[in-house]
């Protein structure tokens, strides 16, 4: 029989870490149940599952590595909140900031809706407010209902809530928490069908203070470029450009989960690798999750009551994680837990607002009025929503750039094989006339546009030709005829235009914006090694007829 009291003691009277090893560990605590002496998870569960933590979790201490049956070590850090007596006060001791309005819901939407599925610590009291990161990174002040725990509150084992339209329903637990417990959902933005422009009221709205998460965590993916990059760009799958897209549109740190590294930053630089998680075993799984998350408050900053938004495609990855985030205090979020990966496409498609992968280039900003335009991304629309309007710009002669989104750009990387980022790809003119030549233009940028680039056609677009060029390498991107490359311009492309009075020198202006901003996909301005992919590239393409 185990008996702690000792344990307690030794470890009451470091001030700072300890390690253990684990003859002094058992001389201390006496014989260990056999789990404990066989499994490090038995070891990072919180007082709720294990009343032995009591051990070092009263002395403000908690397990940060463990091997079993060798060492243990035990350092400073937060106790969970399930578990503490009192918990801090928010920051300053202010207010939460009332949250913006969410999207309006239309009749039209299609994107399949999952359910909002959330774990936390789980307690017998409301849930209390959640205090702002303190993250080194930038992170949200969230917003949560109800008071702190009392130390009479009997915490209880941590619990999975999920919500449907029937109402909310707590698999295993005796009641589910209120409206009022919840985290504050993002709601699915509508789509119009018709192809026309969206109108302010159901373009999805950049999460909130009292919305976002404070992490977002998604998953490696075993599509990868074919040399060393950063983490952020060695993965080139669908679903996972759409994931790291969403994570940047929250505004919030995020991170990768990997099943050789644990986790990666973003601008980590790491090579192809083959292990995944999910091919691995139970033991390395758990191993895996308390790494993960122990490297995660590291780089992050404390967990408790941060929200972490998981998106993992594999329950490998979630089942792994969950216990361990749990135990170190922090809300769980898995908004498309239990969605195929065609409904999680969908999901993204229909939530992160078009503009949201494009990029601005860094060198508009101190060019002239005319190059700052064509390099400022927000200015750039979907081909159709550009169409559809009534700018008068598009009656006239002028300039414009195309940008590539986080998909798009993944695609374009797997056809090149070289890396092509979110931003801007291509810089064009429409209706110059010779200086002196007394001619009137005749070409407008709508028709630019509509019939040349959009017109189905790659032997009169310039920008149509190289892109398929590109896209035939890549199956992902399905483009094998002229309908298809349409098709795919509208999902992955945004187009901004301007309209200079001076139409004698649009060659010119157009010549400067390129040479100062120069767009990735232009044989003249791209980096050296790229054009030579893309002169390749093009030459090697004879037309979508001689496909086979």
């Amino acid at each position: 029989m185990s008996t702690w009291e000792r344990l307690s003691e030794r470890l009451g009277a470091e001030s700072g870490g300890i390690t253990l090893d684990w003859a002094e560990l058992e001389e201390l605590t006496g014989d260990l149940p056999t789990e404990a002496r066989t499994s490090a998870s038995w070891w990072l569960a919180d007082v709720a599952e294990r009343p032995e933590a009591t051990a070092w979790l009263d002395a403000g201490l908690r397990v940060s590595a463990i091997d079993p049956g060798t060492s243990i070590s035990f350092v400073p850090g937060p106790v969970p909140w399930a578990v503490a007596a009192t918990p801090p006060p928010l920051a300053a001791d202010l207010a939460d900031p009332e949250p913006e309005p969410e999207p309006e819901i239309s009749a039209q939407t299609t994107i399949p809706t999952p359910s909002d599925t959330w774990a936390r610590p789980a307690t017998t009291t409301p849930e209390p407010p959640v205090e702002p990161s303190t993250a080194t990174a930038p992170a949200a002040v969230t917003s949560e209902g109800g008071s702190a725990p009392t130390p009479e509150a009997a915490p209880t084992a941590p619990e999975t809530m999920s919500t449907s339209e029937t109402g909310p329903t707590a698999p295993g637990a005796a009641s589910a928490p209120s409206e009022a417990d919840r985290p504050t959902p993002r709601a699915t933005p509508a789509r119009t069908t018709s192809g026309g422009p969206v109108s302010a009221r159901t373009t999805p709205e950049r999460p909130t203070m009292a919305t976002r998460p404070d992490i977002v965590l998604i998953e490696e993916d075993r599509e990868q470029g074919a040399v060393a990059a950063p983490a952020g760009d060695l993965f080139i799958g669908p679903l996972f450009a759409r994931e790291k897209a969403y994570a940047r549109w929250t505004g919030a740190p995020w991170f990768i989960l990997s099943g050789e590294y644990g986790l990666l930053a973003p601008d980590q630089v790491i090579g192809p690798y083959e292990r995944r998680l999910v091919t691995c075993s139970a033991e390395y799984r758990a191993a895996w999750g308390a790494w993960t998350v122990a490297r995660l408050e590291l780089l992050a900053g404390p967990l408790r009551r941060a929200r972490v938004e998981v998106h993992a495609a594999t329950m490998a990855a979630s089942e792994a994680l969950r216990p361990h985030l749990l135990g170190y205090g922090a809300y769980v979020l898995e908004p498309l837990r239990g969605l195929s990966i065609p409904d999680r496409i969908a999901w993204y498609d229909g939530t992160v607002p078009r503009t949201a992968g494009l990029t601005s280039h860094p060198a508009a900003a101190g060019g002239d009025p005319i190059t700052a335009a064509l390099g400022d991304a927000a200015r750039a629309l979907r081909p159709s929503d550009l169409l559809a309007g009534v700018d008068p710009m598009l009656r006239r002669p002028g300039i414009y750039s195309w940008f590539v989104d986080d998909a798009g750009a993944a695609q374009l990387t797997a056809g090149l094989g070289t890396r092509i980022a979110p931003g801007l790809i291509w810089i064009g003119q429409a209706g110059a006339v010779r200086p002196g030549s007394g001619l009137s233009a005749t070409t407008t940028l709508r028709n630019q546009i509509a019939w040349v680039h959009l017109g189905r056609s790659v032997r009169l677009s310039p920008l149509r030709r190289m892109l398929a060029a590109i896209l035939v390498h890549d199956p992902q991107s399905a483009v094998t005829d002229e309908d298809a490359l349409t098709d795919w311009i509208q999902r992955h492309l945004r187009v901004a235009i301007v309209a200079p009075e001076d139409v004698e020198h649009l060659a010119e202006a157009a010549d400067r914006a390129s040479a100062r901003l120069a767009p990735q996909l232009s044989v003249d301005h791209a980096d050296p090694a790229v054009r030579t992919l893309l002169r390749e590239a093009r030459a090697r393409f004879d037309g979508f007829d001689g496909l086979g």
